[in-house]
């Protein structure tokens, strides 16, 4: 019979070879997998509109993504355009949302970093001006891209984006 804290290390070896590997990331190639162009519904738990995003391939230790939300019913459109950058400190994510007249929405750019990332997950942690603590991006086995912005104190429901490639 094996004793309990072999129990636990084998408990924990078992699942380290079934959970998704995370790495500490600070590589654009860790994220390549977002680029392409998507299509799908973006909901913050009040409101849904159309989502477009388009996520350029990496070059140059950069790579871009551009984004629109169309809310039909209450006649606005709004876009981000938004740049990942690799660093000798990591990568980063910054960018800024704006209306149809390219008027900002928020004083200054937000600016996330990568914390975290594999072959199909990506996780950014604010670190200036941004409305939600983290972003992770999550892509199903189906091919889906999951967006969610999480929680703040301004945003009570996290804003999820669910995506389709587009044809």
């Amino acid at each position: 019979m094996l004793k309990t804290p072999m129990k636990i290390a084998v408990f924990g070896l078992c699942l380290a070879s079934i959970a998704p590997s995370w790495a500490e990331s600070n590589r654009l190639s860790d994220i390549h997998w977002l680029a392409g162009h998507w299509m799908g519904i973006g909901d913050d738990g009040k409101t849904q509109g159309q989502a477009l995003s388009v996520f350029t391939p990496p070059a140059q230790a950069a790579m871009s993504w551009t984004f629109r939300w169309h809310m039909p019913a209450e006649q606005h459109v709004h876009f981000a355009f938004s740049v990942f950058e690799e660093t000798d400190n990591g990568v980063f994510f910054r960018g800024i949302h704006h209306g149809k007249d390219y008027q900002a929405f928020e004083d200054a750019p937000w600016l996330f970093v990568l914390t975290k990332a594999n072959e199909t997950q990506a996780h950014f942690r604010c670190l200036e001006n941004c409305r939600a603590p983290g972003v992770n991006f999550k892509q199903l086995p189906d091919g889906t891209l999951l967006e969610t912005w999480e929680v703040s104190k301004s945003n009570t429901e996290p804003f999820t984006v669910t995506y389709k490639r587009a044809p």
